[in-house]
């Protein structure tokens, strides 16, 4: 293994081991110029709008300045590795006869490239070039910037399933915050894992002491009992449902309805629920019950007087 490929695998492992966001891409492409003493340096991927265009999405040197331009999927030496999916290496740009008559590429002499995949698809490129003078590229140095190239596709699906996470999450979050309820996820010990906008709302406590909180410590007195049966029943039956009085950080209190069922997550159970609160709807049962009451009293009273 050469000093190149090693010293590449090295940083790029490393990164991958720490990294969780399209941040990936922009710092092994940096890397990647570093270890060759490339100038320039580039990360063209697929235009979403149309497949048959490409688009620098990150650069170095040349490429910095040219963020966002578009070329066609089929020309350059770009366009020789979106054809054929392998490592291509021009020796002298100046000269190749599938240059392309651009005036910012008319300092460029040697460059390489290679394809970048997700799930076996060809969406980029990533290229490396140097100016002025013929780069001596050996076969090891070749051999090292494709196993490079496999390390970037990896960062790039990493990349990509960051997106579609936080869009998919966006989307849940959009449809958790709109429910009225309180929306819960906790583990089987009663912490909570996940919940909606509406327990902060409601509580007064922020997401991050919410996080720091067990379920059993928004009740009081018996409910708290209360509760920790029906956490055990959901994990035993796979449901359950209880009214008890709910504790804000003010220790103002109101009625909540809970309904739970039990999931599972990574082959690990969970209790998933919601918390209506009913402490109007209590109020008016509790006035109904007042109001037949008084009114029983007041039949009795009657009928002792006939």
């Amino acid at each position: 293994m050469s000093r190149k490929q090693e010293q590449l695998q090295m940083n790029a492992v490393r990164l991958l081991e720490q990294i969780n966001s399209p941040q990936a891409l922009p710092e092994l492409l940096r890397q990647a110029a570093a270890a060759f003493d490339a100038p320039d340096g580039a990360i063209v991927l697929r235009d979403e709008a149309d497949p048959l265009q490409l688009c620098v999405r990150n650069g170095v040197g040349l490429y910095a300045e040219n963020k966002g331009l578009r070329m066609k999927a089929d020309q350059g030496a770009i366009g020789e590795v979106w054809r054929t999916g392998k490592v291509f290496v021009v020796e002298d740009y100046r000269t190749w006869s599938g240059r392309k008559n651009e005036p910012r590429l008319a300092r460029m002499t040697t460059a390489i490239s290679a394809p970048l995949r997700v799930a076996d698809e060809i969406i980029g490129v990533i290229q490396l070039a140097w100016n002025d003078e013929v780069y001596p590229l050996t076969p090891a140095d070749i051999a090292a910037f494709e196993q490079f190239s496999l390390l970037a596709s990896v960062a790039l699906s990493n990349a990509t399933l960051f997106s579609q996470y936080h869009r998919e999450k966006a989307l849940t979050d959009a449809v958790f915050d709109s429910i009225p309820g309180i929306i819960y996820l906790l583990d089987a010990e009663g912490w909570a894992v996940r919940w909606n906008h509406k327990l902060v709302e409601i509580t007064g406590y922020s997401n991050e002491e919410i996080g720091r909180r067990n379920c059993l410590e928004y009740f009081r007195g018996s409910d708290v009992e209360l509760i920790r049966q029906r956490i055990e029943q959901t994990l035993r039956e796979g449901i359950s449902n209880s009214e008890a009085e709910f504790y804000r950080k003010d220790e103002s209190h109101f009625s909540v309805y809970l309904t739970s069922v039990k999931l599972m997550i990574q082959d690990k159970p969970h209790v998933a629920g919601i918390g209506i609160d009913v402490t109007e709807r209590k109020r008016a049962v509790e006035a109904l019950a007042r109001s037949e009451e008084e009114l029983r009293q007041h039949q009795v009273q009657l009928e002792s007087l006939v």
